[in-house]
């Protein structure tokens, strides 16, 4: 998937390496814990949401600057929310290196994360597009509720197609979503071209959270950049698992991981079992459906360049081998 998304958005490389800048400049380019805390968490990462917000703008022939704003501020609440969400599920690697609660601590992870979403809501506050607040402070809500709601529900819960989709739609969606309506506020469309750029944004994020799910599974810790099978570990339920449950019924291995056993001889043989089941290739059209809904939604916007690459970047997350 990595390589694949990379190519295709290769027209957009100065657009991302200007975002690099600003980043830089802000927050990486400093003295002392914060700026080495900040570099470790924001120098990584494909940059597809922001990437998104530029491409929104130069389909509507905007000036950029204001929109390379908007995308920091993007990135900074992903960055923070995925610092939130490895301190929620104890996840001892982000993209390859340690995470933040691991190499500093969990109280400094919290910080961490607490500083950069008001970090991004400064950025959008200087933006003078009051709308802008409103759709990322209910993006920030959505990714906290999830992760409370998820936390306070017993792990069997999880168990249905539709609880996994508000789940994912509230933690990752929401985010890809409210990036691309922000990007459609401030260059001015009509409000029925922000819905549709909504509702891309939307399944696009949905398609892409459960193609990353299915990488969990399948794909090995090279790729993912984090071990293969984290998910299952940390006893975060997916929709492979899912399916397998609805296919076959619970078994030992999977009854001891979602009681609380995860050791790896458990959790070894339920991925060994959701990958001879067939299971992959029903979370694969899963995600299929949900990208066929976000290019969808593109038929309603300007036919361009910017527009294609859109197109092909939801059909590119269905790679799951580069």
């Amino acid at each position: 998937m990595t390589d694949t998304v990379a190519a295709i958005l290769g027209p957009l490389k100065r657009d991302i390496e200007e975002i690099n800048r600003t980043l830089a400049q802000r927050y990486m380019n400093g003295e002392g814990h914060v700026a080495n805390i900040l570099k470790h968490i924001l120098s990584g990462g494909k940059k597809i949401r922001a990437a998104l917000v530029l491409l929104v703008a130069r389909m509507f022939a905007r000036p950029l600057q204001p929109f390379y704003d908007l995308a920091a501020a993007v990135e900074l609440l992903h960055a923070a929310s995925l610092i939130h969400d490895d301190v929620v599920d104890g996840s001892h690697v982000r993209r390859g290196d340690t995470s933040i609660h691991e190499r500093w601590s969990t109280e400094i992870a919290v910080l961490a994360g607490d500083f950069l979403f008001a970090e991004a809501v400064s950025i959008l506050s200087r933006l003078s597009r009051p709308r802008l607040l409103d759709v990322a402070t209910r993006a920030i809500s959505d990714i906290c509720s999830g992760e409370i709601h998820e936390l306070l529900m017993d792990r069997r819960a999880f168990l249905s197609r539709s609880a996994y989709i508000q789940n994912i739609t509230a933690k990752t969606a929401s985010l890809f979503g409210a990036a691309v309506r922000m990007s459609g506020l401030l260059a001015e469309i009509t409000n029925e071209r922000v819905a549709y750029l909504q509702a891309y944004g939307s399944a696009f994020g949905t398609a892409f959270q459960i193609m990353d799910d299915v990488m969990d599974i399948v794909s090995d810790e090279t790729h993912m950049g984090k071990p293969t099978g984290s998910d299952l570990a940390g006893g975060v339920v997916t929709l492979p698992v899912i399916l397998h449950i609805e296919q076959h019924g619970m078994d030992a291995h999977l009854d001891a991981v979602l009681n609380g056993d995860r050791s790896p001889e458990h959790v070894q043989a339920v991925l060994e079992a959701i990958r001879s089941s067939g299971m992959i290739d029903l979370a694969i059209r899963e995600a299929g459906e949900y990208v066929r809904r976000a290019t969808d939604a593109l038929t309603a916007l300007p036919a361009c360049r910017e527009r294609q690459i859109m197109h092909d970047l939801a059909h590119g997350i269905m790679v799951l081998h580069d």
